[in-house]
């Protein structure tokens, strides 16, 4: 059975978005599509882009929420939203809980070797940071239209490899960790040439966090793989 947060109407709201309700509208976003991600696998990444697609979209249309606690209440609304117009997707946690677990297992699972870095760099930009294609595309530097068949590429290589996004083994565990924070480190500066004014700051900040969070995880690599 699916845990969701109620329905209920958005937050106060205000004229302007400060770099703060960004920052969090994208820490939020990927946090859901995190746990859409560890729950459908990296098959469904069609429907987590669409999912995360549809929730920035959303929000930012709509009157600016006034503070974190409004834009966490408008992002769950939407993210409800979706979920109910597509009642055959479920998700296994509550919509605003992803663990730290989650989150390493996720980051692993994207910048796994088998993938290209490219072909990373488009799953992470596209499902994990909620960045639009057209952004994505600049980051990445093709077209806009080029983004998502890499994404398609990520999904055809995960089928033909037998990958998911499952707790990995000790060797996997060391190795995906050495890979995650080459691949992460490198897409932030890919991000950071681009000049995407948009999404380059507050997507690099998700990076460094990521960073930071795979650095500290000496207890979680031990219980992953126990």
């Amino acid at each position: 059975m699916i845990a969701t947060t109620p329905l209920v109407p958005p937050g106060p709201t205000t004229e302007t978005t400060s770099p703060e309700i960004e920052i969090e509208l994208r820490r939020l976003t990927s946090r859901l599509s995190v746990a859409l991600l560890r729950t459908l696998g990296g098959a469904h990444l069609r429907q987590i882009i669409s999912f995360a697609d549809y929730i920035r979209d959303q929000v930012r249309s709509g009157p600016v929420p006034a503070n974190e606690r409004a834009v966490r209440t408008e992002t769950l609304y939407h993210a409800n939203q979706w979920l109910a117009n597509h009642d055959h997707l479920r998700i296994d946690s509550p919509l605003d809980q992803s663990a730290t677990e989650d989150f390493l297992v996720a980051l692993l699972w994207s910048t796994h070797g088998a993938l290209p870095p490219r072909v990373s760099d488009a799953v992470v930009l596209r499902s994990l940071l909620a960045v639009s294609a057209d952004e994505s595309g600049r980051v990445l530097g093709i077209p806009s239209q080029a983004v998502d068949p890499l994404v398609q590429r990520a999904v055809r290589r995960t089928r033909a490899f037998g990958l998911d996004v499952r707790r990995p083994g000790p060797q996997e565990l060391r190795r995906g960790v050495l890979t995650a924070t080459q691949r992460l480190r490198g897409l932030a500066t890919r991000i950071t040439r681009s000049a995407v004014e948009q999404s380059a700051p507050f997507a690099t900040v998700l990076i460094e966090e990521w960073v930071a969070l795979i650095k500290g995880t000496n207890k979680i690599r031990r219980t992953l793989a126990a």
